[in-house]
């Protein structure tokens, strides 16, 4: 403080003072989040402690009582007796009688009621004024009677009874809007008014000041941690303004404790609990994650909830505050349906490829997908293909795919019903089963293998545009049931629906063999001159590319059906922007490139085609 030009002593008293105005003034908050200050407040919160304000506010209330009482007096004041007339003559001369007979009949004629007038003349008296007056008076000219006509006016018309007051009604109300304007510029550089944020969790209770939390207050509970994360929302959306609002007033109550909100919960009112308080109910298991939605009946601002929930519970707790969105999703077609104990959603870009002709059509491929350049070269290859007329494609072959395990007291037990399945009459039990399980699932085959007194089975369905998964599953449950009870196999036990002879996500060469899901083979052909212009290659290249990589390295590698570049790539791109499993990728893979060079026979020699692509590939 000394080297900024303060003494040590200044300083104390500053700091003294400042204490002093600390404990006493303290502004009461009214509801609507304002102060309610006192009249001392007016005038500055430290006029207590401050003698120079005393004396000022003194002096301003004496002025304030004298200049009333002076107003009020006015009407009851005597008038006061005027008279003005000019001397006929020269104070310096002995007046005559004729001087005196005027200034007596002047006397009467303004003063009628007088009975008798007795005039008397004095000597004059002489007065000589210094030398320095004439000299200042000789000195102000025009200016000074100027100036002393202005003053001789002001006074008069100041001297008005009511413009007086009028004057110092102006005057306090000048100085108390000044003091009040000084005094608001203070605080406001010193300490400014504003509300601080209050957090929901640490809202006192009035019956118990170290009350934060339901469960600190009950000690059966560790103690939660604040949020950190601002509450985000649309400026632009009233409805959002409004929700906003009404989160902002919950914020402010008291965290009440576990038995109040339960009984509130209990009371079918669960729109009356502040976040707050739902998160501690959540984070002591009073409410069940997985259950917030049934319970809050608020998809969204269960989300939040559950965030929040397993945020302070983890170790990192970056969950709550995380970029991860959940605003404006609609969590009725998930509920129940494709996912649980939501948390929010991932927005992925969605581009399109195309149009790529298929089969004499042009269609636009959609592909979800965060791998640059993956829809760039498909586009490419679109081009390229298109100028040969487009794909071609056949389905070899569509059958999805269950293959339970089930188990028998011996190995010979097991070989019986594997025959019974591969009888004719045993395959019409098992499809009437299954076939009356769904009107779209229809059981084409089945094959069957053994390990012991095991026996695998494995179901091959059409069904339909779905993918299938669960219809075929209900279908191979109530087919073995029909065959433990009117097949006679009651002693056979069901190990696994699914016993990996589907094969399901899994690289498998039955898959390969048998084919699981579609089975497609597509053929393109791209001219010479589009090889060279378009994939920047030669066809003599590509061959002996694809022929190097796609074959001889895949055999290498002992890769099962994976003789091509990446399949997988753009399919599973596809799955995701229409909404299919992404795992499948693992049979979409299963593809074999072949290229061939094609010739053209003309009159006059034999011309280069270009490329005969062909893929035979097995997809969901």
């Amino acid at each position: 403080m000394q080297e900024e030009g303060i003494s040590y002593r200044t300083a104390e008293s500053i700091a003294a003072a400042n204490d002093r105005a600390d404990k006493t003034w303290k502004p009461d908050f009214d509801s609507t989040g304002g102060t309610s200050a006192t009249f001392l407040n007016f005038f500055g919160p430290k006029i207590r402690d401050s003698t120079v304000t005393r004396f000022k506010l003194f002096m301003v209330s004496s002025f304030v009582l004298l200049n009333l009482l002076n107003l009020c007096t006015l009407p009851f004041r005597p008038r006061q007796l005027s008279a003005t007339w000019t001397y006929p003559f020269n104070l310096t001369e002995q007046p005559s009688e004729a001087t005196l007979s005027l200034i007596t009949s002047t006397l009467s004629s303004h003063y009628p009621n007088l009975q008798s007038i007795t005039l008397s003349v004095l000597p004059p008296v002489f007065f000589r004024t210094s030398a320095l007056s004439v000299e200042q008076h000789s000195l102000l000219g025009y200016s000074s009677k100027w100036l002393s006509g202005f003053l001789e006016g002001w006074t008069r018309r100041v001297g008005d009874p009511v413009i007086s007051k009028w004057i110092v009604i102006v005057l306090c109300v000048s100085m108390g809007l000044n003091a009040w304007l000084l005094n608001a510029a203070r605080h406001g550089a010193m300490q400014p008014m504003q509300l601080p944020a209050v957090k929901p969790n640490q809202v006192k209770s009035p019956e118990n000041p170290t009350e934060g939390h339901p469960g600190q207050q009950n000690g059966d509970a560790k103690a939660i941690p604040p949020i950190t994360s601002p509450f985000t929302l649309d400026e632009s959306e009233s409805d959002d303004e409004a929700k906003h609002l009404t989160e902002l007033k919950k914020s402010t109550r008291r965290v009440r404790s576990v038995s109040e909100c339960m009984e509130i919960l209990s009371a079918g009112r669960p729109q009356d609990l502040v976040d707050e308080e739902v998160i501690s109910l959540a984070i002591q298991k009073k409410i069940p994650l997985y259950a917030l939605e049934k319970t809050l009946k608020d998809l969204e601002r269960a989300v939040k909830i559950r965030r929040a929930a397993i945020s302070r519970e983890s170790v990192t707790m970056t969950l709550e505050t995380s970029g991860l969105p959940y605003k404006r999703y609609d969590y009725g077609r998930v509920m129940g349906a494709c996912c649980e104990n939501v948390i929010g959603y991932v927005p992925v870009p969605v581009g399109i490829a195309g149009p790529c002709i298929i089969d004499g059509e042009e269609f636009y491929l959609p592909m979800a997908t965060t791998e640059g350049c993956l829809v760039a070269s498909t586009m490419r290859g679109a081009k390229a293909v298109n100028v040969g007329g487009g794909i071609s494609t056949a389905l070899l072959h569509d059958a999805m795919t269950r293959g339970p395990c089930v188990r028998f007291p011996t190995a010979m037990r097991a070989a019986v019903a594997k025959k019974w399945l591969d009888s004719e009459e045993g395959f019409k039990v098992v499809k009437k089963a299954f076939d009356s399980t769904s009107r779209f699932a229809r059981l084409q085959s089945l094959k069957t293998n053994m390990a012991g007194n095991r026996l695998f089975i494995r179901f091959a369905a059409f069904t339909g545009d779905g993918m299938g998964m669960n219809m075929i599953s209900k279908g191979v449950e109530y087919a073995l049931s029909v065959m433990s009870n009117e097949g006679g196999f009651g002693d056979m036990q069901i190990v696994s629906l699914s016993g990996n002879f589907c094969t399901d996500k899994k690289p498998a060469a039955v898959n390969w063999i048998e084919g699981r899901g579609k089975t497609v083979v597509a053929e393109a052909f791209v001219p010479a001159n589009v090889v060279r212009s378009v994939l920047k290659s030669s066809v003599d290249e590509m061959i002996q590319l694809n022929t190097e990589k796609n074959l001889i390295g895949s055999a290498i590698a002992g890769s099962i059906g994976g003789n091509n570049a990446h399949a997988a790539n753009l399919v599973t791109a596809v799955f995701i922007a229409t909404g299919q499993d992404p795992a499948q990728n693992v049979e979409s893979s299963s593809c074999m490139t072949l290229i061939d060079k094609r010739y053209i026979h003309t009159s006059t020699n034999i011309a280069n085609l270009g490329l005969e692509l062909m893929e035979i590939s097995i997809s969901q």
